[in-house]
């Protein structure tokens, strides 16, 4: 705030000064997310002993073409087959993010998009005592310096065989969540490869309910070859010795496994 006492009119570089910090705050402050690393939005629908078919036809008919409208692209659609660890289903959404300030208004633009609106209908008109799903979960990742942009394989969008891996490893502390950052900075990723293991999207997560933390996106020919590509990587020189580093001993108190299938239309 320019300060209102009279001396300050003896001196116009001072509001000059403060127009200038003004007009470079918003810079500053919120820098372009073009210029920054990646972020990513996984949401993740949770079923229980609801019918999934309402939760899948949602997304695929509404919600993925609406953030499409939205120059949202590349959208990942998948969902567990059996009960996953937790002991209930559930379909994720994965949302590629380049400019934060657009991914706000996704649900006041979803509000007056006329085709989503009547394509959600069936989903958006169940009633309280009927829901579709229980409950939705999302965490907004941003891309760590390992993978600083998602890689879609674009090879293995028309293998139906395909499945995909999602990976959260919470941590005790910051401390020990850096260093399991530090540690896929600095050589696991390269291991993933050697090992078949291909990842579409790493980040650190920003918000979330299980926090410190990190999440990964990974993709393979079938399950078989998912299992295999592990194995590799378990028993890889390269892996035994960095992960034998005193300094990323103890970096994960849990590890959320996650096996998905894509929906048909998922475009990741």
């Amino acid at each position: 705030m320019i300060n209102p006492k009279p001396t300050c009119t003896r001196r116009p570089w001072g509001l000059l000064a403060t127009v200038a910090l003004a007009a470079l705050l918003p810079s500053i402050l919120s820098p372009p997310i073009a210029d920054a690393q990646q972020c990513y939005e996984v949401r993740s629908y949770i079923i229980g002993e609801h019918d999934r078919t309402i939760v899948e036809n949602y997304i695929e008919r509404a919600m993925i073409p609406a953030l499409n409208r939205q120059d949202f692209y590349q959208i990942g659609a998948l969902t567990t087959h059996a009960s996953d660890q937790t002991g209930t289903t559930r379909v994720v959404l994965v949302i590629p993010i380049d400019d934060l300030s657009r991914w706000k208004l996704i649900d006041d633009k979803l509000k007056s998009d006329d085709n989503y609106q009547t394509a959600a209908k069936e989903y958006l008109d169940r009633q309280h005592d009927e829901p579709a799903m229980v409950r939705i979960q999302s965490e907004l990742l941003i891309a760590m310096d390992c993978m600083p942009e998602f890689e879609v394989d674009h090879e293995s969008i028309d293998n139906s065989r395909r499945v995909y891996e999602l990976r959260t490893y919470e941590s005790p502390n910051e401390r020990l969540a850096q260093a399991k950052i530090d540690m896929f900075n600095n050589g696991e990723v390269p291991i993933f490869h050697a090992s078949r293991i291909t990842p579409i999207l790493i980040g650190r997560t920003l918000v979330g309910s299980q926090m410190p933390s990190l999440t990964y996106l990974t993709v393979y020919p079938s399950d078989r070859q998912r299992t295999r590509a592990w194995e590799q990587f378990l028993a890889n020189p390269d892996w035994k010795e960095l992960s034998a580093q005193p300094k990323y001993q103890n970096t994960v108190s849990r590890i959320d496994t996650y096996v998905l299938r894509p929906l048909l239309l998922s475009q990741m």
